[in-house]
């Protein structure tokens, strides 16, 4: 049974039984809502933090939130109940607030307390640590999981800048998270990178590294399993590994570090971390029957679908795994932002650092464009195709007008890099 919240349609909402449409920007509210019908009826009783989460959730009553989010109050209760009766539940959630995430991986209060709010709800009905049952964010990136678990969320901003920034993988100022350089100000900025990127124009170093089809390695993913890639091309020019360059710098600081292999790097990032204990690549590497069976002589062929012969992977271990707790933690929900709101959202073919560089894919590419609902284009006085500049947070981004049917009334819709919030729209160049 599909349940889909979201602020506008989408196609999901064909096969959903349930579909709470909500004001954008109010996402949180909508779990609140939903956390409160079911610690009304004492769900989740006896777990750690039940009493001070139903209290604080006490006054999202589905009335409340119908207020706040204009979901009637009756479908807040239906999901409820729909989640309290279900064997197993999946909650994916988060793809436009987890686009709210500053430079560095600090998560944005909005993105905080949705996260949170959902991990209560999976809590409070128990469908967690077990197969089938959980809660799967759509990170921005394919690699955003593993990099949480190994360095976890790098804060800057209220801290002095350090001396030295090493940025490897990653190109904020083209992204738009952070401003191009001036002069000689700031930190020493090296930047490891495959391709000559905005960031990399401003840096005093740049290390070039290799692409994922030049090197070995692994990624996790959102619901936590850590699969191999393997090397499929040989090396171009004069780029290294990441391993192998961090190593390289290592020497230099007379650090005595002797890796030889992807392989070896894995094997110490399962002995040191407790989420990937007892993980190797052997077991990566292990495969099985998957359904449907495609590809074989005796059956249909399948288009592009192979019998997987690199390795299923496998799990890391979850926090509960860990610690056997689970807990119900209550973050608030930052207030709505009044006005125009400018919402990130991702198309299929968004613009990249690597994107950019296929000459096949540039067809297929949008240019920065801001989706509009015709009543607030009207009140604009902005046609379709029009030059825009928008304001959101101190910043401007020039784009161009797309009035469709996309786009609630009272928002728009932007290229994820954008800065989502208030907003202050123009016509012009």
């Amino acid at each position: 049974q599909l349940i889909v919240a979201h602020g506008y349609e989408t196609k999901l909402d064909r096969y959903a039984r349930l579909a709470l449409r909500y004001k954008l920007g109010a996402e949180s509210y909508v779990a609140f809502g939903i956390l409160n019908a079911l610690l009304s009826k004492n769900k989740g009783e006896g777990v750690e933090g039940f009493a001070e989460v139903k209290g604080r959730a006490a006054e999202y009553t589905p009335e409340k939130v119908e207020q706040l989010t204009g979901v009637p109050a009756p479908a807040i209760r239906d999901a409820a109940q729909i989640i309290a009766e279900a064997t197993d539940v999946v909650i994916i959630f988060g793809q436009m607030a987890l686009n709210l995430v500053k430079t560095g991986g600090e998560m944005l209060p909005q993105a905080s307390a949705l996260a949170q709010a959902c991990a209560n709800i999976a809590v409070a009905t128990g469908h967690f640590d077990r197969p089938n049952n959980g809660l799967l964010p759509l990170w921005p990136h394919n690699n955003t999981q593993g990099t949480h678990d190994l360095i976890g969320d790098l804060r800057f901003g209220a801290e002095p800048m350090p001396e030295v920034l090493y940025m490897v993988g990653t190109d904020p100022v083209g992204e738009g998270h952070a401003p191009r350089r001036r002069g000689n100000d700031g930190p020493f900025r090296v930047v490891q990178e495959l391709f000559l990127t905005q960031t990399a124009q401003d840096a005093d170093v740049v290390l070039p590294a290799l692409s994922f089809a030049e090197r070995d390695g692994t990624t996790t993913s959102a619901d936590r399993r850590v699969q191999r890639f393997y090397r499929a091309l040989p090396a171009l020019g004069d780029g290294k590994a990441d391993w192998e360059i961090a190593q390289d710098i290592a020497w230099r600081l007379d650090l005595n570090w002797d890796y030889h292999t992807a392989e070896e790097v894995f094997a110490e990032i399962a002995s040191a971390q407790p989420r990937y204990a007892g993980l190797s690549y052997a077991a990566l590497a292990q495969s099985a029957p998957q359904w449907p069976p495609v590809g074989d002589k005796d059956l249909y062929f399948g288009g592009t679908a192979y019998d997987n012969r690199g390795g299923l992977g496998a799990q890391t271990k979850s926090g509960v795994e860990l610690d056997g707790r689970a807990s119900l933690i209550w973050i608030d929900a930052p207030a709505q932002p009044d006005g125009f709101l400018v919402v990130p959202s991702r198309r299929l073919y968004d613009r990249g650092t690597l994107i950019d560089q296929s000459k096949p894919f540039q067809p297929r590419l949008r240019n920065a464009t801001l989706e509009l609902h015709a009543d607030d284009a009207a009140e604009l006085g902005v046609s379709d195709g029009d030059a825009v500049a928008v304001s959101v947070d101190g910043r401007e981004v020039r784009m161009t007008a797309h009035v469709d049917g996309r786009a609630p009334q009272g928002a728009a819709l932007a290229p994820a890099g954008v800065p989502g919030g208030a907003a202050q729209v123009r016509k012009g160049a």
